[in-house]
């Protein structure tokens, strides 16, 4: 099961992943454009081994 506390730690770290090119990715999410929420949305789809819906 998912710690709340990890999931908040993780949107605020910067990232190294090319998708967040060392920014948190809140910082993507905030941007304001639709793709972007797909985008973190895809990401953590697959680091959790599921698809897309």
């Amino acid at each position: 099961m998912p710690r709340a506390d990890a999931a908040d730690s993780w949107l605020r770290r910067p990232n190294r992943n090319p998708l967040f090119a060392g920014q948190p990715p809140l910082d993507r999410l905030r941007s304001s454009l639709v793709q972007d929420l797909y985008v973190v949305r895809q990401h953590l789809d697959t680091a959790r081994g599921g698809g897309h819906a």
